[in-house]
């Protein structure tokens, strides 16, 4: 059964042409049951103030012009209220009567002027009311037994993790009980030697950082640090130097999974850097969770504890888990707009690092720049959204859709 909309739409240019200059960009459509378009209009004598939607002769939506709009404003520069002649309209279909679908858009001038841009119609190919409801409650019973199956499989899943980490355990005190004689006999945590060029080869200083929660707050992505570390206190300690998996963080995300694709390197940068702050976390085994938090400093004991009381709850089938990742911890989002000024963002993001307190997650929306954003973003474990150069506006609009989803 189909479920799509269609739009017909008509500007009535050359009724407004006396009156006012206008565009829409792009035309209209309908995303997801909401009904978005966004344009510009410059009033001729009276300024223009307003966009209006109407349907039966009633004000469905109305939206004032606020947005600046560079273009216009450089082309009517003489015209009154160019310099602020932007709007974008989203309103939900719930709020159209789609029984009769005929639209008009038009323009409200300061003297109260209404003047006709342009008209839309509707149509949803051959579906009633009813059969959108049926539909609507199909999907719904669908999703509750998805989220069902989802947490057995969580469970399962953990018990795997679990059983994986204890079998590891205790292949590990096998090998320590066994006497090291070269070193071809070398294990994931060293010989009795120490430190020698096969131990050096197996050892990531990335992923023993992203494993210990100590190591990201003291240390952070300081990979010389990390190797030092582990030759003074790691290896003699036997701190973990793997614990942390970034094909299970990368499938945790779908955010981080767009962003980073197949970069495991950068998927760990982006923890270390990123993650830990932001409440983000790879897997709900909790003997791996409370192998990284027991290094982890003292004045955050409270973290701790609040993650595991968490992590105990998905252990509910009717806690769905997404739990996890929200209760960790408050965060406040952050978005960067650029274009082609490289320089000026390392500084920004360096101080955004450096002076932000609060938990925080951070997005770059880049409008298509050429003097390598994209690539330095995603080398530094940074999530970034790029597309085609559209202005100013699309992309800040573009870095709220992002903070929104």
């Amino acid at each position: 059964m189909k479920l799509l909309t269609k739009i017909n739409f008509n500007k009535k240019t050359e009724e407004a042409d006396k009156f006012c200059k206008f565009d829409f960009d792009p035309v209209p459509e309908v995303i997801e049951e909401h009904l978005k378009l966004s344009g510009w209009v410059v009033g001729i004598e009276s300024p223009a103030v307003g966009i209006e939607l109407i349907q039966d002769g009633q004000l469905v939506r109305e939206v004032p012009l606020t947005i600046d709009r560079p273009l216009p404003n450089q082309i009517y520069a003489t015209f009154p209220g160019a310099e602020q002649s932007g709007f974008i309209i989203d309103t939900t279909l719930e709020k159209i009567n789609l029984e009769s679908v005929h639209i008009l858009i038009q323009a409200v001038l300061e003297n109260f002027q209404r003047i006709p841009l342009a008209s839309l119609n509707i149509y949803k190919d051959e579906e009633t009311i009813q059969d959108l409801a049926q539909t609507k409650a199909e999907l719904d019973e669908t999703r509750e037994e998805l989220e069902r199956l989802q947490s057995q499989f969580d469970e399962v899943l953990a018990e795997l993790e679990q059983a994986h980490s204890q079998l590891n355990q205790i292949k590990k005190k096998q090998s320590q009980k066994a006497s090291i004689n070269s070193n071809d006999q070398v294990n994931k945590h060293g010989n009795d030697s120490g430190w020698t060029e096969t131990t050096k080869d197996k050892f990531n200083p990335a992923l023993y950082i992203a494993s210990n929660a100590r190591l990201i707050e003291s240390i952070g992505y300081d990979l010389e640090a990390a190797e030092k570390h582990y030759l003074e206190e790691g290896y003699p300690n036997n701190w973990p130097i793997d614990l942390f998996n970034p094909h299970s963080y990368l499938g945790k995300y779908k955010d981080l999974s767009n962003a980073f694709g197949d970069n495991l390197g950068g998927a760990t940068r982006h923890y270390i850097v990123n993650g830990y702050k932001e409440g983000r976390f790879w897997t709900n085994n909790l003997s791996v969770v409370e192998a990284v938090l027991q290094r982890e400093p003292e004045h955050k004991g409270a973290r701790k504890e609040k993650f595991l009381t968490t992590w105990k709850r998905l252990q509910n089938p009717q806690v769905n888990t997404q739990i996890l990742s929200k209760a960790m911890t408050n965060r406040i989002g952050i978005g960067v707009v650029t274009y082609n000024r490289l320089e000026y963002l390392k500084g920004c993001i360096k101080n955004i690092q450096q002076y932000t307190q609060s938990p925080y997650y951070l997005i770059i929306a880049d409008d298509g720049s050429t003097d390598g954003t994209v690539e330095w973003c995603r080398s530094e474990g940074l999530v970034v959204i790029t597309g085609q150069n559209r202005g100013v506006c699309w992309n800040k609009n573009r870095a709220l859709y992002t903070l929104k989803e």
